[in-house]
C-alpha cells in the first residue's frame, strides 16, 4: 500500500541534501531567532525590526502552544504514516510551532526589513523550515499550513502595533 506522505520521503535523496533538510528542520528556527536577536545591536531601523521579530515570534509560539493544548492531534509517525527522520516525541502536532515561529519571522521581515535582500530571504527561509517539518515526518501539511497562519497573524498583530491609523480627536 502507498503511504500518504511517501512523496516527502528523504530516502531517495543524496545524504548531503538529507543533512540540509534535517538542519532546516532542527537548527534553522534557532538561526532565525539568533538573527532577530542580533539585529538588536545594529542601526535603529534594524533594532526596531528585531524587537518586532522577537515579539511576533513569541506571540506565534504562544498561539501555537495554546492551540496544541486545546486541540491535541497525533503526529504522522504516531499514526504509522510516513517515516520519522529525526528524533521526536509524540506531542500534539497541530499547529506546527516551528512553522508558526518561522512564519512570524518571514512575514514581519517581508513587511518591515530595511533591505530588499532581507525582505526576500526571510520568507524563503520560512518556506524551508515549513517544508522540512513535513519532510522529516513530524507534521502533516495541514499542521504546517495552520502554523504558518498563526505566524502570519502574530506578525500582522505586531505590524499593526507600529502602523496603527491615527485616531481622530474627540
Amino acid at each position: 500500500t502507498r503511504q500518504p506522505l511517501a512523496g516527502l520521503s528523504l530516502a531517495h535523496l543524496p545524504i548531503r541534501l538529507q543533512i540540509s533538510i534535517r538542519f532546516s528542520s532542527l537548527q534553522l528556527p534557532a538561526v532565525l531567532l539568533a538573527l532577530a536577536a542580533a539585529s538588536l545591536v545594529l542601526k535603529p531601523e534594524w533594532r526596531r525590526l528585531g524587537r518586532g521579530l522577537l515579539l511576533a515570534m513569541a506571540l506565534a509560539w504562544l498561539g501555537a502552544r495554546l492551540l496544541q493544548h486545546g486541540w491535541p492531534t497525533p503526529r504522522p509517525f504516531v499514526l504509522g504514516i510516513g517515516h520519522l527522520w529525526i528524533a521526536h516525541g509524540g506531542s500534539s502536532s497541530f499547529p506546527s510551532t516551528h512553522a508558526s515561529v518561522a512564519g512570524a519571522f518571514g512575514m514581519l521581515a517581508w513587511w518591515r526589513a530595511p533591505h530588499p535582500v532581507a525582505r526576500w530571504a526571510a520568507p524563503a527561509l520560512t518556506g524551508l523550515v515549513a517544508w522540512s517539518r513535513m519532510a522529516v515526518g513530524v507534521h502533516f501539511p495541514l499542521d504546517v499550513a495552520a502554523g504558518l497562519a498563526v505566524g502570519i497573524a502574530a506578525a500582522w498583530a505586531v505590524h499593526r502595533l507600529r502602523h496603527r491609523p491615527a485616531q481622530p480627536a474627540v
